[in-house]
């Protein structure tokens, strides 16, 4: 009967249905990109962590005669295996050069899972506080991961190049000039330099978000070093987390830095003890235009701190107190 050659068909169609939802759903949806990949010069690009994730950090890949260069390692081997897995999908040639901008993990924690034939480069004095087992390598990455009870610390892989001074990579297509700076953000910290394409690479030294870490810092000599950065002009800087900065954003933490030295010497004029004058910064209503004291966590009040330390260490040097 025709009511039954209906619903025989019918019936093979809802199968046929079902199982083509069996195999939609059994289909792995396709993964989104881990970073973001901008060109920001004829061989030279910016990996950024796509979805504002905390566990990975920006890369600069510069291409070589002789390979790849990039600057920093991701926070763990995890991450840096994410990255290594899209540097990939951009260029087929092996890092050559690993730089390491400064020892904490979010700088040099992924650089176990690079290839083995990647030569390390870092700061005599990166290298001496990787080695130096009482330097809290995870102090920032812990502090500013989702569930800091959780992380774990990676395995800490020494540069094999340490420079104690300026040095350059030739090439005739993309030099690099590398520059260890004086103790800022830490006692190991490095700026590199692409001098042809004008844009420097300041990770933790320059942080996007106006929240700068100073536990391992020395504030006056982070100061001179923004000071110093402001002098080559660069038109592209680059931090360790955020989009691409340029001379506004430098001369806007620069002018932060100066105005809370300035405010730990009003402090002393207006003759407040050392311990109280970081509150009395923290009070102005103008600290909060300078800094993002909304970020968390926060590090404002720590920079304040170790300025106000560094004043106060001064002054028993010229036997003010």
């Amino acid at each position: 009967p025709r009511w039954m050659r209906r619903l025989a068909s019918a019936m093979t169609l809802l199968l046929f249905g079902v199982c083509a939802f069996d195999a939609a759903a059994a289909e792995p949806a396709p993964r989104a990109s881990t970073f973001e990949v901008e060109s920001l010069a004829d061989g030279v690009w910016l990996f950024r962590p796509a979805g504002n994730r905390t566990d990975l950090t920006n890369a600069l890949v510069v291409e070589r005669g002789d390979g790849l260069l990039v600057v920093e390692s991701q926070p763990s081997p995890d991450a840096a295996r994410e990255f290594l897995a899209e540097l990939k999908k951009v260029s087929d040639r092996a890092p050559r050069y690993l730089v390491l901008a400064h020892p904490h993990a979010e700088s040099s924690g992924g650089a176990s899972a690079f290839p083995s034939s990647t030569l390390l480069i870092g700061t005599k004095r990166c290298r001496d506080a990787l080695e130096n087992p009482e330097f809290d390598f995870g102090a920032e990455a812990r502090l500013r991961a989702e569930r800091p009870r959780d992380w774990i610390e990676p395995p800490r892989t020494l540069p094999t190049l340490t420079l104690h001074a300026r040095a350059s990579l030739e090439d005739p297509r993309n030099p690099v000039d590398l520059l260890p700076v004086s103790h800022a953000h830490t006692d190991g910290d490095m700026l590199v330099q692409l001098p042809e394409a004008n844009i420097i690479y300041a990770g933790a030294i320059l942080p996007a978000d106006r929240n700068p870490y100073a536990v391992d810092a020395r504030a006056g000599k982070w100061l001179n070093t923004l000071n110093s950065l402001a002098e080559f002009r660069p038109s592209t800087i680059i931090p360790l987390h955020g989009p691409a900065l340029d001379l506004r954003d430098l001369r806007v933490l620069r002018d932060g830095f100066a105005w809370i030295r300035g405010q730990v010497e009003m402090g002393f004029v207006e003759g407040f003890a050392s311990q109280r004058i970081p509150g009395w910064i923290m009070e102005s209503d103008e600290i909060g235009e300078r800094f993002d004291l909304e970020a968390r966590p926060n590090f404002v009040r720590g920079l304040v701190e170790q300025a106000v330390a560094e004043a106060v260490e001064q002054r028993k040097k010229r036997s003010y107190e």
